[in-house]
Parts: C-alpha cells; sequence; structure tokens
C-alpha cells in the first residue's frame, strides 16, 4: 500500500465515522424490532406452557382410562386433595364410567403462563347400557411455585365435572 491509499482509506473511514456521529439512529425500527422480539419471545413461552400443560393433562389422562387412581391423584398438589380424590374414585358404591378414548382438544394458557384451560372430549363405555357415550369436559390447570421443578397441577373444584 502507498501512502496516498493509505490517506485515501483513512479519510473513508473519518467520514463514515463523522456520519454516524452526526445522524441520529432510527429509533422508530429499533422501537419495532424490539417489539416484535418481545412479542415472539412471548409466543415462544405460550407454546412451552401450552406443550408442557398438554404433556400432563396426556398424562393424567392415561391414568384415568387405566384406572390407576394412585398416580391419578399425583396431578393434585395438595395431599388433602389428593386423598379426596382416591376416596371418591374408589368408593365402591360409586359408579365411574370406564374411558374408552379420551383427547386432549385444546389448551387456553393465560397471559402470564401460569393458569390453563383444557378442553377434553371423552368416550366412555356407560356400565348400565355397555354403550358408548361421548361428552365433553373442561379442566383447571395451574402452574405451581411450590414444586421442584415447576410443574402443572388440577384444580381439585372442576378437575372431573362433566359438562
Amino acid at each position: 500500500m502507498t501512502a496516498s491509499s493509505v490517506r485515501l482509506t483513512l479519510s473513508w473511514l473519518a467520514a463514515a465515522l463523522a456520519l454516524t456521529l452526526v445522524c441520529p439512529p432510527a429509533t422508530a425500527g429499533n422501537a419495532e424490532r424490539k417489539a416484535k422480539v418481545e412479542y415472539r419471545k412471548k409466543q415462544r413461552l405460550r407454546e412451552k406452557a401450552i406443550k408442557a400443560v398438554r404433556k400432563r393433562v396426556d398424562e393424567y389422562l392415561i391414568a384415568m382410562r387405566w384406572k390407576d387412581f394412585q398416580e391419578a391423584s399425583k396431578f393434585y398438589e395438595d395431599s388433602n386433595d389428593q386423598v379426596s380424590f382416591l376416596q371418591r374414585m374408589t368408593d365402591p358404591l360409586a359408579k365411574h364410567p370406564t374411558v374408552d378414548e379420551a383427547s386432549v382438544d385444546f389448551v387456553l394458557v393465560d397471559e402470564e403462563n401460569t393458569r390453563a384451560e383444557v378442553r377434553i372430549s371423552l368416550r366412555e363405555v356407560d356400565e348400565r347400557s355397555l354403550n358408548l357415550v361421548s361428552s365433553t369436559e373442561t379442566q383447571l390447570w395451574y402452574l405451581s411455585d411450590r414444586s421442584v421443578p415447576r410443574d402443572w397441577f388440577l384444580v381439585p373444584v372442576v378437575a372431573l365435572q362433566p359438562e
């Protein structure tokens, strides 16, 4: 490199530096980009929460389908709720239909990703007529701060209430 080419390169760099110092940054574009990044982050967190809820609900439905009430009771966080669930489900006088098929229709998660509403379609065997009966059920789930790792649990009030 010759001295003149070095001077020319340095002058171009000085001009570029002066322009960046003089011109204000495009704040509207940065704000818009920041909003998009924030929106995508919220969407990823929501999708992650929906996936986690769906997994927990599927595990619960498998336990209920096979009448493994001991395993199903673990989806209640409080031990008193677990005991009352087990008493209700193992009561010899109570008739609980046999679940033939269960599927999650949709999962709605709140803004904070701490509560979820789940719609479930069930196909059950009616014990009296032995016919298949279709029904839907809405369950409420919440993300517990007390469990380690944080996990989703059923809200006991509406856990098994058919619509």
